[in-house]
């Protein structure tokens, strides 16, 4: 019957909302979870760092102005050159992340150090990649 459809064809948007609801309070849980097991062994579970050794990351640069900065960072490490020219290590790469696991860590990471940001999508954040050096 014709109010039989109209229910089930309710019911079905009704459905797609509550999931699209769903997913977006977790859009930061793999982000998090990704930080949890890549980052925060040196930068701390709530990027608090440890004094000059690791720095926190509620005042990085990286994260708070120059996010297109990031995916550089998290793949390539960060290092100076010493007085001979060789690269000394600041920061480890962070070994076997995909562009998804990427975009998830950084959103995360913009999330809750500078949650002013908008998240960046996917071809955003591989963009930012293929620049890197």
């Amino acid at each position: 019957s014709p109010s039989q459809g109209r229910l089930m064809k309710s019911f079905i948007i009704f459905v797609i909302g509550l999931i699209l609801l769903l997913n977006s309070c977790n859009s930061f849980k793999q982000g998090e979870r990704i930080y949890l097991s890549k980052c925060s062994n040196c930068h701390g579970v709530n990027g608090e760092g440890l004094a000059q050794m690791y720095p926190a990351l509620d005042k990085s640069i990286y994260v708070n102005s120059l996010g297109n900065l990031l995916p550089c960072v998290i793949l390539n490490g960060k290092y100076t050159l010493d007085k001979n020219g060789n690269k000394t290590s600041e920061m480890p790469p962070v070994a076997n992340i995909g562009d998804v696991e990427l975009t998830n860590l950084i959103n995360y990471l913009q999330y809750k150090f500078n949650p002013s940001q908008t998240p960046a999508q996917l071809d955003t954040i591989v963009a930012w990649r293929l620049k890197c050096k």
